[in-house]
């Protein structure tokens, strides 16, 4: 059960940052990129909408998830990374805001935004399926689960939690003036807050 512990807060820390960012096609033009590349894991072109750049350009939110779960799931390491992708990918799907206000301040070069997100609860899906493989592993004979056992465990998970309503959240977000550029004044702060917001 330790290890099911250890396991899951791995997992939830990996995809705080990364799991509740999508193409939300919100109507701002800075977000809506930042959005698409982190639905596609680009994290250099994510990086690139930011102000802060540098601090998660050299991410790979994938292979931190890959990590944890190679101790309980049996494949090689590129192999569970290309799940991760995909599993990260599919709790990206659902996302949706839009910018309920925006507040320019007085000289032009900040503006906040506030946002409606929507998105599954793809939190819980992950925290469930995280449990319940270590559980399976703990019972095996060589305490990890196959590959695939793994793969078509999430797809119950995320058939369930999509036919559930979506959890929606308030969200604000500040862009700065960057070299005649709107910015992220926080990209990864950004990310973060709207997969807590969901979670709620």
């Amino acid at each position: 059960m330790k290890k099911a512990k250890v396991l899951l807060a791995g997992v939830l820390c990996g995809a705080l940052l990364f799991s509740f960012a999508a193409c939300g096609g919100g109507g701002n033009a800075t977000l809506d990129g930042f959005t698409r590349a982190m639905r596609s894991l680009d994290m250099e072109k994510a990086a690139s909408y930011c102000v802060d750049a540098d601090s998660f350009e050299d991410t790979d939110p994938a292979m931190e998830m890959a990590v944890e779960f190679t101790d309980i799931i049996d494949g090689e390491t590129e192999d569970v990374k290309k799940f991760c992708e995909d599993l990260l990918k599919e709790c990206m799907r659902g996302f949706e805001y839009t910018v309920d206000s925006e507040e320019e301040n007085a000289d032009g070069t900040q503006k906040t935004l506030q946002l409606i997100c929507s998105n599954y609860n793809t939190a819980q899906a992950l925290g469930i399926f995280a449990v319940a493989i270590a559980a399976q592993a703990s019972t095996s004979e060589t305490g990890k689960v196959p590959l695939d056992v793994a793969e078509k465990r999430f797809d119950i998970e995320m058939d369930f939690v999509r036919d559930t309503e979506k959890t929606e959240s308030e969200v604000s977000v500040v862009l700065v003036q960057q070299d005649g550029e709107w910015k992220l004044e926080s990209g990864t702060l950004f990310a973060g807050v709207m997969l807590a917001a969901a979670v709620l």
